[in-house]
């Protein structure tokens, strides 16, 4: 038993000989939370770990900072850190890349116009159905609407019994 954990702490068997996993130099991204698959290049991964490798969270960026860098091993650690199945991947070289560069790009502008009438969605004083959902327990109850709404938007109902919640409109669920 002695020897099979002096084996493991070694790490000489715990990691079979496997391509690292490489950093981008520069990265650009215009969500507020940087990925993982966002920095490094993960087709050396197996495909099962890969999508959820992609997916680790790895810092939200700050609001105001547009370009700032990140040291490749602190990439590395948190990676480690947040999926413990990629420290084989990460022990080796990171790609000759030692600092990441991010910079943090403005989403598309988008076209505002003025508010139309409310045609397809939701009417002061029309009854509709709140549905609640809380994993699989499914609650539907008469609502009527205290104000108009469109589709997607929030909007305040009273329930029969009185009450005043806020709600969600989806237009299917009217």
């Amino acid at each position: 038993m002695t020897l099979l954990l002096v084996a493991l702490a070694s790490g000489s068997a715990a990691c079979p000989a496997v391509p690292p996993i490489h950093f981008h130099e520069n990265v650009s991204v215009e969500q507020p939370v940087l990925r993982f698959g966002d920095v490094a290049e993960l087709e050396a991964l197996p495909t099962a770990l890969r999508k959820r490798a992609a997916s680790l969270p790895l810092l939200r960026l700050p609001g105001r900072q547009r370009q700032f860098d990140l040291a490749s091993g602190w990439i590395a650690a948190r990676g480690r850190g947040q999926m413990p199945a990629l420290a084989c991947w990460l022990a080796a070289s990171t790609g000759g890349v030692s600092r990441v560069r991010v910079t943090l790009r403005s989403p598309a502008p988008s076209i505002r116009r003025r508010d139309p009438p409310v045609a397809s969605g939701a009417h002061r004083t029309e009854r509709l159905t709140l549905v609640s959902n809380s994993g699989v327990v499914r609650v539907s109850r008469v609502v009527e609407a205290l104000q108009d709404a469109r589709p997607h938007q929030r909007l305040f109902v009273r329930t029969e019994d009185g009450s005043v919640v806020s709600a969600r409109y989806g237009e299917a669920r009217r």
